[in-house]
């Protein structure tokens, strides 16, 4: 039993120092891609890929301009890779926070249009906040007009999920060192 106790936390060890690793590794400062190009009407810009690290999400901003018919709204592609579900939370806000686009989680790939309410600064929210320990591989593409590209805007850990996982790694490394010191009586 001894030998079994050890194993296992031994295990939750080597699953606590991949995560530190992975949360440590990955630096947004350097992962800020080239600005896209310019597009015309009826082109698609190539793809900015992205790393979107686990418990955090990916911020891309973007200008639009209401009442200018199809020219005001901003079209997109998004390909996902990672994980055990090539899945992602996608939603676009507006300057005020307002949510204009919520498509839930996504998988594998989804096309994706934005309507503005009004002219202003919009923001499309890549969230991999729901993974603990995955991150996910996200190529975006611009398809629509001049003026409306994805531009790299930031990214934002969830601080509060780091928190709670590593209580609960720490209080299951506390039960199991308290169960093998138990059972030795």
């Amino acid at each position: 039993m001894d030998k079994i106790n050890k194993a296992l936390a031994l295990l939750l060890t080597l699953i606590i120092a991949i995560s530190c690793l992975t949360l440590l590794t990955v630096n947004p400062a350097n992962a800020q891609p080239t600005p896209f190009p310019l597009i015309t009407p009826s082109t698609i810009a190539p793809p900015k890929n992205y790393t979107v690290p686990p418990l955090s999400s990916l911020h891309l901003n973007v200008s639009l301009n209401y009442g200018l018919g199809p020219m005001g709204g901003c079209g997109g592609l998004i390909y996902i890779k990672g994980g055990s579900g090539n899945d992602i939370n996608l939603r676009v806000i507006d300057s005020q926070g307002k949510t204009v686009l919520d498509l839930g989680r996504i998988s594998n790939e989804k096309q994706f249009y934005i309507t503005p309410t009004e002219t202003g600064n919009y923001t499309i929210i890549v969230d991999n906040e729901f993974s603990v320990f995955s991150s996910k591989e996200v190529a975006v593409f611009s398809a629509t007009y001049p003026d409306n590209i994805f531009e790299f805007a930031r990214f934002s850990i969830n601080v509060w999920a780091i928190i709670l996982v590593v209580i609960s790694v720490a209080a299951l490394l506390t039960l199991v060192v308290w169960l093998s010191r138990h059972r030795k009586r």
